[in-house]
């Protein structure tokens, strides 16, 4: 069976058109089966022409719709809520525009989900491409490149108590963006996120990440899911300017926007228990070690000698946050080895009977090679 009619894929779009265009290539490239709702919130319409223009072709099931010109997040969040409202399917994914999708992933995770009524969310392994020798400045296609597992933290959750789910995800944050949603449940998440209007855009993840994991367990398996372009390249709202977690500590009202999110759990929480409950303190302070882990990658990546210096002697300050086990674990983490599949000039130099073997993995090779004939 396929579930090609129970899935909507959300593409949203600012003013980069160039990636939203690869990504559409892509698609009719595969011949992507599910319906595809492009939220467009640029200052233009050249993406809606380029739509126009090549529909017939493209052989997709594409519904446009134009928003106006995105000047803030509050924008941005206005935009993805009015957009999913529009979903009838059972299911909806929303898709960066410098994603690539795959869709036996894609139906191993609805199909985990129509025989799990009790999970929010699945998906598969994340992927990454590096891109090399460019083809244009868009920096959209590269002659060279390497597909790497991703680093990013990735387990189920499934314990039955969803506050205990809660704790977990907010001490071992791991976002659910990218995920296979039951539509319901990310309408709901995504409104919660407008009503909280964070001013940081890094608190918009945790929050509908975890209003996800409120909801119902969260699935992840070992198949591939999604390839991740981690070039130059430009993200779907482009004016963003995410900063690093030091930065959002030291130069936002994060204190103020942190806590009405923490009530938010809590109040959510209250509802579904049908009585008080007293997780404030658990909830801040598994989200505060998180965020202790968090600053110390940001400091480790300064590398430079004064940093690793610092590090070094925060690392044995057991007195306070017990920070010396947490960096132990930390580098752990950023001393693992990643499964390399290498790519040069379009040749598969190692795991190529992986990438053969997989229909998701080999489209997308000659989705690329087709750019350098």
């Amino acid at each position: 069976m396929n579930y090609h009619k129970h899935l909507t894929l959300i593409l949203l779009v600012h003013d980069n058109i160039e990636f939203p265009k690869r990504w559409i290539e892509y698609a009719s490239f595969i011949n992507l089966p599910y319906k595809i709702f492009i939220a467009d919130g640029g200052k233009t319409s050249l993406f809606n022409d380029y739509i126009n223009q090549n529909l017939d072709k493209l052989n997709l099931d594409i519904e446009f719709f134009k928003y106006n010109h995105e000047k803030n997040f509050s924008d941005y969040y206005k935009k993805s809520n009015d957009i999913l409202s529009k979903v009838k399917t059972t299911y909806v994914a929303i898709c960066s525009d410098d994603d690539f999708v795959l869709p036996l992933g894609i139906e191993k995770s609805i199909k985990f989900l129509e025989e799990n009524k009790e999970y929010s969310s699945a998906r598969g392994e994340l992927l990454g491409v590096f891109f090399q020798n460019y083809l244009n400045k868009d920096y959209t296609y590269g002659e060279d490149y390497e597909i790497l597992n991703s680093a990013a933290t990735s387990f189920s959750l499934e314990e039955k108590n969803f506050t205990r789910r809660l704790l977990t995800q907010l001490e071992y944050y791991q976002a659910t963006y990218y995920d296979i949603h039951r539509t319901t449940y990310l309408q709901f998440a995504y409104k919660k996120l407008l009503e909280l209007n964070p001013t940081a855009y890094i608190l918009s993840e945790i929050i509908t990440s975890s209003f996800t994991v409120l909801q119902g367990k969260v699935h992840r398996n070992k198949f591939p899911f999604m390839i991740k372009d981690h070039g130059p390249s430009g993200v779907t709202y482009n004016e963003k300017k995410i900063t690093s977690t030091l930065d959002w500590l030291t130069k936002t009202q994060w204190g103020l926007e942190y806590n009405q999110m923490i009530h938010s759990f809590i109040e959510f929480i209250k509802v579904k228990k049908g009585d008080t409950i007293n997780e404030n303190n658990n909830l801040h302070f598994a989200h505060i070690k998180f965020y202790r882990k968090a600053l110390i990658r940001n400091l480790y990546y300064k590398d430079t000698f004064l940093m690793k210096a610092i590090i070094y002697v925060v690392s044995r300050l057991d007195l306070i946050f017990n920070i010396k086990s947490l960096f132990s674990k930390f580098n752990l983490i950023v001393k693992q080895k990643f499964n390399k599949i290498i790519v040069k000039k379009n040749f598969i130099i190692k795991n190529k009977s992986y990438v053969n073997s997989n229909k998701d993995l080999n489209n997308f090779v000659n989705f690329i090679k087709k750019k350098f004939k």
